[in-house]
């Protein structure tokens, strides 16, 4: 049920938050209950993926209708008219709409790093029901919001794409096996020596001469942990080392290749348990 206003009292604008990174466009927007909504006949010049909280949509395009739900990620290719139309709020959180904005390059990129591993994305029906890809999509926006691992971030954008591909076209990942060499070493001397570095899943595809989402996959099998997640561990190990060494956590966090010291600070609480500071002279 739509969310009621006091008489006479005027609905707060929606406030929209927008970033880039990584050459991808992203926006967060705050609904306000009992504000209208609605585009009429609109296009994006990029591919748009986007998923809502606590709101329901009503939307038109090549003369169908679509109830797009929280349930859902709703797609929309380059150049698609549309028109959307907020039907209704519920819950007592604000309302929430978190997009993301790939241009045809980039999208074109990411598909042929596949190598034909992913089956193309089905744009004809905007809504894809699917829990798993609605929970990567959400992990994959908040990763690239925090902006602390880009590493991180990159590969969460993989994922979603394997899992949104699959379940649009309802064609599974086909993965060779003649293209499953062993890299696992090369990346880990990879990350291993640029560790204060950014690095992105293509940069670890490209030095790995592989293919990433063969990569990612590979990797996880072999390690048992993805690339980004032994990154972290072994910045948090040279960290702990530069700490006893006598150097302050914000001097440590920009050699790690963590974003600052409040970063560095989060990563070692829901890592070790503990703070930077209990670290300081101290064997670990």
């Amino acid at each position: 049920m739509t969310t009621a206003i006091a008489p006479h009292e005027e609905p707060k604008r929606h406030q929209i938050m927008a970033w880039s990174a990584d050459d991808i466009g992203f926006q967060k927007v705050e609904l306000s209950p009992g504000k209208v909504m609605a585009f009429n006949r609109i296009f994006h010049d990029e591919i748009v993926m986007l998923a809502f909280t606590n709101s329901t949509w009503r939307s038109e395009q090549n003369g169908r209708d679509y109830l797009e739900t929280p349930q859902h990620v709703v797609i929309r290719d380059a150049g698609q008219i549309y028109s959307a139309k907020l039907e209704e709020t519920s819950g007592r959180a604000a309302p929430e709409c978190r997009e993301i904005y790939l241009s045809r390059e980039r999208f074109t990129r990411l598909m042929a790093q596949s190598e034909d591993a992913l089956p193309p994305l089905d744009f004809s029906n905007p809504c894809i029901d699917d829990p798993q890809v609605r929970a990567l999509f959400v992990t994959t926006h908040q990763a690239f919001e925090r902006g602390d691992c880009l590493l991180e971030a990159s590969t969460q954008l993989s994922w979603l794409m394997a899992r949104m591909a699959q379940a649009s076209s309802g064609r599974a990942v086909q993965i060779s096996a003649a293209r499953c060499q062993k890299r696992s070493r090369l990346a880990i001397d990879y990350l291993r020596e640029n560790f204060y570095r950014k690095v992105t899943l293509e940069d670890l595809a490209r030095v790995c001469e592989a293919n990433p989402y063969v990569l990612l996959r590979q990797f996880k099998a072999e390690q048992g942990v993805t690339p980004h997640e032994y990154l972290m561990a072994y910045r948090l190990y040279k960290a702990r080392h530069y700490l006893r060494a006598g150097l302050s956590s914000a001097e440590v966090a920009l050699m790690c290749g963590f974003s600052d010291q409040s970063h560095l600070i989060r990563r070692f609480k829901q890592r070790l348990g503990v703070s930077p500071g209990s670290i300081v002279g101290k064997p670990v």
